[in-house]
């Protein structure tokens, strides 16, 4: 297995996809399921409050996407719903592992080897590859995000 697909399947019963999303202040989050790709078991929803306003008034929510397996058709998964959720307004999106998650580190070089894809309506970008994650070249692009968000 990969670091990736290790990482992803850690409970050991399902695979858990996490979504972050982080929408302007007052767009309504919300999301269409991707079709023609595989579909998750469950998605569970949480909003992140940002109590510290490290996001500058915008609004974080986690999407939890549960499957049975590791789907086959992963980048396909990863890329169709980051679509989807820019499709809806978000500013910004991406899969990391669980427990990654720190407003004072969003896409930062400390958790770049845990985050595996981002996107802006600037573009998708895909770090499934353990070698490419876990290298420098990974962790300055999404530098390179941060700051075309003001992050």
């Amino acid at each position: 297995m990969s670091g990736l697909t290790d990482a992803i399947s850690w409970s050991g019963s399902n695979v858990a996809l996490i979504l972050f999303v982080v929408f302007p202040e007052h767009t309504k989050p919300s999301y269409r399921r991707p079709m023609n790709v595989t579909e998750p078991e469950a998605v569970r929803a949480y909003f992140l409050e940002d109590i510290d306003g490290l996001i500058h008034g915008r609004q974080c929510h986690e999407y939890d996407l549960i499957f049975d397996r590791v789907p086959s058709d992963l980048d396909s998964v990863l890329v169709s719903w980051i679509k989807s959720v820019i499709a809806a307004g978000a500013e910004l999106a991406w899969f990391a592992f669980d427990g990654s998650f720190d407003f004072n580190h969003i896409l930062t070089e400390d958790v770049a080897r845990q985050v595996f894809a981002v996107g802006t309506n600037q573009g998708i970008e895909l770090a499934v590859e353990d070698e490419y994650r876990r290298g420098s070249d990974w962790a300055d692009r999404l530098s390179d995000v941060r700051d075309q968000l003001g992050l």
